[in-house]
């Protein structure tokens, strides 16, 4: 889910489509235009642009100040919760801009599952509510899986940079209240899961570290975040407890490696301009 509620940050993640990149880090190159999914027992979905999310809550636990119960710059958050996907966009745009009918996963039905995901609050607005977050990176589980089984299929692990904001952390339930990002590096998966519009597969590239998960959500909040007392995390600390439901994106990203060309022509350079500066001396 990919938020806060990050609601997943993706721990929770309606994905705006076309929505550009959230980070530098990545370039719409990085973007896997058209893609496969081979699912055991599933079956190969070609040419997907994108996976579509939905029908995804998390329960977000959010420290406050013991006094005012509100917010804070550094206050820290732990989150938990899904999301499914059913249907694909088949790709029609270059990068994420993709639209159109969507398509059914073989009647395949996959969920997202993330756990024990941490962060912290960058920005709080006490007139608004409006609240941002960031996820620390490394921390907590998020799975690929068969829904309604402990079929796993991927696993991956948060990246920078993953986060999010709430319009209004203290908004009504069944409100529209922010969106979040996160980035996923692909530890494993089971073979051959991720394809190029080729047939190749990913899995080389896993194997490089090259290869991430981005998801993107719109949250609601659906229940309102109220006093939990002690932090589970820190008992000295105060929480208020909500769910976020969400909806969105899965795409995927392929890191862009420098060509070795340009760095070995730089080296050969800088040894020939020694060879010649060592004649001279």
């Amino acid at each position: 889910m990919i938020n806060k509620f990050v609601a997943s940050a993706i721990t929770a993640a309606t994905l705006v489509v076309g929505a550009p990149l959230a980070s530098a880090a990545f370039t719409q190159d990085d973007v896997v235009d058209s893609w496969g999914l081979n699912t055991p027992g599933g079956g190969l979905t070609e040419d997907i642009g994108h996976l579509n999310l939905g029908g995804g809550i998390a329960t977000v636990t959010q420290e406050v100040d013991s006094m005012s119960f509100e917010p804070f710059v550094g206050a820290r958050f732990t989150e938990f919760g899904n999301i499914f996907t059913i249907t694909f966009t088949p790709e029609s745009d270059p990068g994420q801009g993709d639209s159109g009918p969507q398509g059914i996963l073989n009647s395949y039905q996959l969920e997202l599952r993330f756990s024990g995901l941490t962060g912290s609050v960058t920005s709080f607005n006490s007139g608004t509510g409006a609240l941002g977050y960031e996820f620390d990176a490394g921390v907590g589980t998020i799975g690929l899986y068969e829904a309604s089984t402990p079929n796993l299929l991927a696993s991956f692990q948060m990246t920078d940079p993953s986060g999010g904001g709430l319009n209004n952390f203290f908004g009504a339930a069944q409100s529209t209240d922010g969106t979040s990002t996160i980035f996923g590096l692909v530890l494993d998966s089971v073979p051959n899961l991720f394809l190029f519009d080729d047939g190749t597969s990913m899995d080389p590239l896993i194997l490089q570290s090259l290869v991430y998960g981005l998801v993107i959500t719109t949250n609601t909040i659906s229940a309102p975040f109220i006093n939990a007392g002690a932090c589970s995390f820190d008992a000295a600390a105060t929480c208020f407890q909500g769910n976020v439901t969400s909806e969105g994106t899965f795409d995927l990203l392929v890191e862009t490696v420098p060509e070795p060309l340009p760095i070995t022509l730089l080296g050969l350079g800088m040894l020939m301009l020694s060879l010649v500066r060592s004649r001279k001396a």
